[in-house]
């Protein structure tokens, strides 16, 4: 079973046709739409009532950033674990809602994921239409989260992730989800708490956008670093 985690946010122009991707291969989608302004909310609202797809809409009050987007998926998730909704070996694929990848993308991480036996797995962006600030500033990210797990990653800010259902409790013990620092807290996390973790294939993009200032790298190196104290000492974040 393939469960859709969609963090969304002020993406009106881009959401119904990533929807409609995530609908022909996933069996179940959880939506979170974090604060939108615009029609985020109710084009995820309607799409979901006419489609008939099994999911569910998540709504934040106020936008607080793709970490809190991810980290009330992760709560959803985690509780249908319990309820037996859906299995431990069950894929979770992350999927960002301005449709960055192109439509196979989810497909063939999945099935990388199986072949090479992995816990977790994302994708490793092809950089051609980024500019050089930017493939800097990752790869800086990237090499300080490799320092930090001691696992060798080589983009560790890519939104397109999949990892079986079983790796979510865990994570949720740990994972801060502070604004934009998710992708580095989910990939120090996974390999720290002993998950297989993949970070090799690569993946072209349809286009360039950035949301990310110079700030939040400082704080998604910060906050790279206390998720690794935390893992290493096993020092547990209050139940979400």
């Amino acid at each position: 079973m393939k469960i859709a985690l969609i963090p969304i946010y002020n993406e009106e122009s881009t959401l119904g046709a990533v929807l409609e991707s995530a609908g022909r291969w996933a069996d179940y989608l959880v939506l979170v739409d974090d604060g939108s302004t615009d029609r985020s909310a109710r084009i995820a609202q309607e799409w979901l009532a006419t489609t008939g797809k099994q999911g569910n809409l998540i709504a934040l009050p106020e936008n607080q950033g793709m970490g809190a987007a991810l980290k009330a998926g992760f709560v959803h998730i985690a509780r249908g674990l319990e309820a037996v909704r859906w299995r431990p070996t069950d894929l979770v694929v992350f999927v960002d809602a301005d449709g960055q990848y192109p439509d196979d993308a989810p497909l063939k991480l999945c099935a990388h994921l199986e072949a090479g036996g992995w816990d977790v797995a994302s994708v490793r962006r092809d950089f051609s239409l980024y500019p050089a600030y930017k493939r800097l500033g990752n790869s800086l990210l990237s090499r300080w989260a490799s320092l930090l797990c001691g696992r060798r990653f080589f983009d560790i800010e890519a939104g397109l992730r999949v990892m079986r259902a079983r790796v979510v409790p865990s994570l949720l013990e740990y994972f801060a989800g502070e604004r934009y620092s998710c992708s580095q807290e989910i990939g120090i996390l996974s390999v720290l708490l002993g998950f297989k973790v993949d970070n090799s294939l690569v993946q072209p993009v349809s286009y360039y956008r950035s949301r990310t200032r110079v700030l939040d790298f400082l704080r998604n190196a910060a906050e790279g670093l206390m998720a690794s104290q935390r893992a290493r000492s096993r020092r547990k974040l209050p139940a979400a």
